[in-house]
């Protein structure tokens, strides 16, 4: 009896006490973060899936590098077949930065085209044959070719290096277009004397300064 006596008290006591305070209220900024935050299954799944592409990209970029190593070896040995005896004839190939995406054959201005003029040599013909050939069986998605001159002033014919650079440069893109490269893969632009590979004030620093170079990116978008 006292125990069940002493059950009761205790029960009406419970029912007296005061209720928990409330929770506060959070701030909607808040609510917002703490909604936004990715449970731990999820950040798995974002770093799996990290890796895996970082993983792709590493593949693709060996793949690019293999394509332009390839692409450079094919235009060397091509232009070295071209050469011409006289020593204008120089066309490097290389890479237009190192470890970057694009091949540079540079070609004299001397071996393409006739002094102030945009008519291309016999010369300029077969380089320009052979660099056609290889970049036919490349996946070149992108050819820009820029035409240079030196500082000199230019003939009557054309009112100035920068029409004349222009002017080479279209001429070398419309040759290649008639040996079968696709014309909407490629970019004519004239830069006159605005780029210099030398900038002393000799016939040699002039005679560098002349030419034609053509950029080829196997990749691009």
């Amino acid at each position: 009896m006292r125990r069940l006596t002493w059950f009761l008290l205790l029960l009406a006591g419970c029912a007296h006490d005061p209720p928990p305070p409330a929770r506060p209220e959070l701030p909607p900024e808040v609510k917002t973060a703490l909604a936004n935050v990715p449970d731990d299954a999820t950040r798995l799944r974002e770093i799996v899936t990290l890796d895996k592409s970082n993983e792709e990209k590493k593949v693709q970029v060996a793949e690019l590098e293999k394509t332009v190593a390839d692409l450079q070896a094919k235009l060397d040995a091509a232009l070295h077949a071209s050469k011409d005896p006289t020593p204008a004839a120089s066309s490097p190939v290389g890479r237009d930065v190192p470890g970057g995406s694009r091949v540079k054959v540079e070609l004299s201005g001397e071996l393409v085209f006739s002094p102030a003029s945009a008519r291309i040599t016999r010369a300029g013909r077969k380089a320009l044959d052979q660099i056609a050939e290889v970049l036919k069986t490349t996946n070149a998605k992108r050819i820009e070719v820029a035409g240079h001159t030196d500082s000199q002033p230019i003939g009557k014919k054309y009112e100035d290096n920068w029409q004349l650079s222009a002017e080479r440069a279209r001429r070398v893109v419309a040759y290649l277009a008639e040996k079968g490269l696709a014309g909407k893969h490629m970019i004519a632009a004239g830069y006159a004397d605005t780029e210099p590979v030398d900038t002393a004030d000799t016939d040699d620093a002039r005679r560098k300064n002349r030419r034609v170079e053509i950029f080829i990116e196997p990749n691009a978008p």
